[in-house]
């Protein structure tokens, strides 16, 4: 038998031998738990990234524990974004030129998704309005400030119509379907998924008029602190975000019936978007022109004055970007 003081250097070395290994065995599964992120989306076709990136473990894997906060329209997105609600959003870009002029806290870090078949104008058959020029002396309703907004005076313009000789109906986007059914506004220039549940109020007397291809981008911000506090979080979330892109070019059926599960769409509307829309983890210097021209139009209209005009530039932050890829996503 050992003698009491070689029993307890025995007991020491063993309980410290045990106490460092339950101390390496907590670090380990505190490593383990994944980071929570909240991001601000709507769940139309663009949402199909985040949607892929979550199902097929994507953000799982770069250690990310991601739920979404779902919204409708691109400034209640942006919006949860300030008030603290997400940590970041799926923003147009008319909502990121003008929340800009009022806020200069926010980075773009990538446009991650393009369509050229979101924007709807839809009418009551009752009221004959087929083409452009039947809107001449007509209401038509649409959030203020928003892209509907802005693609229907380009559609104007481009049939010819002098958008001052169309009446503009500033309707929130609860009270949108109201207004068409009840008789408020002739006409809706609006958006999916919003515009498939307008059409239903409507019934049979909904008919969509033929507009050409606007193209619509969403973009992922964030405030510039939580791009700087959760450096590696935004790295690892564009990562996530990329490899989901990859697998949409490969597995586009499979990916589309994972945004089915998701949006609601009914599956014509969904394949006619589907259709009309390209998902690419990017920061293109086209940006830039886009949302300049969105700014001249804004000032145009007095939405905006000479002094708000931003530097656009500004907002953008390719680093996390070039991060993410630089360290293994697929190009």
């Amino acid at each position: 038998m050992k003698p009491p003081l070689q029993r307890f250097r025995a007991f020491a070395i063993y309980a410290g031998f045990a106490a460092a290994l339950g101390c390496c065995n907590f670090s380990y599964a505190a490593a383990d738990v994944p980071t929570p992120v909240t991001i601000a989306t709507g769940s139309s076709v663009p949402a199909t990234v985040l949607f892929v990136a979550d199902e097929m473990g994507y953000f799982a894997q770069e250690g990310l524990a991601v739920k979404f906060d779902h919204c409708i329209g691109a400034s209640r997105c942006i919006d949860n974004v300030f008030e603290g609600k997400a940590q970041f959003a799926a923003v147009g870009d008319l909502a990121m030129m003008f929340n800009s002029i009022e806020h200069q806290d926010f980075s773009i870090l990538a446009t991650y998704a393009t369509s050229t078949s979101m924007l709807k104008l839809i009418t009551r058959k009752s009221a004959h309005i087929t083409k452009a020029q039947d809107l001449v002396g007509k209401r038509v309703g649409m959030p203020r400030k928003s892209a509907p907004h802005y693609f229907l005076d380009n559609f104007l313009l481009f049939e010819g119509v002098d958008p001052k000789h169309v009446e503009h109906v500033f309707v929130d986007l609860d009270g949108m379907s109201a207004a068409l059914a009840g008789g408020k506004v002739d006409a809706l220039s609006t958006f999916e998924p919003i515009a498939s549940k307008q059409r239903a109020a409507l019934g049979k007397d909904a008919f969509d008029v033929t507009v050409p291809s606007y193209n619509l981008s969403t973009h992922l911000v964030a405030l510039r602190k939580t791009v700087t506090q959760s450096h590696a979080e935004t790295v690892k979330l564009l990562r996530a975000m990329d490899k989901a892109v990859q697998y949409i070019a490969h597995e586009p059926l499979k990916a589309k019936a994972i945004l089915a599960r998701h949006s609601g769409l009914d599956p014509a509307a969904l394949d006619s978007l589907w259709a009309g829309s390209q998902f690419k983890l990017v920061l293109d210097p086209s940006l830039l022109v886009t949302l300049n021209n969105a700014a001249r139009w804004a000032k145009n209209e007095d939405l905006i004055n000479e002094g708000q005009f931003p530097d656009f530039s500004g907002f953008i932050n390719a680093e996390p970007l070039n991060a993410a890829r630089s360290k293994g996503a697929a190009k």
